[in-house]
């Protein structure tokens, strides 16, 4: 999954920084670290292009 181009940050149980699985870091850097928590999460990559979206929460 990482490896995929639309594929940007990957979070997993682990230690201080990383996570368990290779290129992953740590689900409680982001407050995920939660029993109900899924064992894999992600960002989509971007591409550094604005967004209307942000433009717009950044105008409220």
């Amino acid at each position: 999954m990482i490896e995929r181009p639309w594929c940007g940050l990957v979070f997993t149980a682990g230690g201080a920084a990383y996570g368990i699985a290779a290129g992953s870091f740590a689900r409680h850097l982001v407050f995920a670290d939660h029993a109900r928590s899924a064992d894999i999460l992600f960002s989509f990559r971007s591409d550094g292009r604005k967004r209307l979206a942000a433009t717009l929460l950044r105008l409220a």
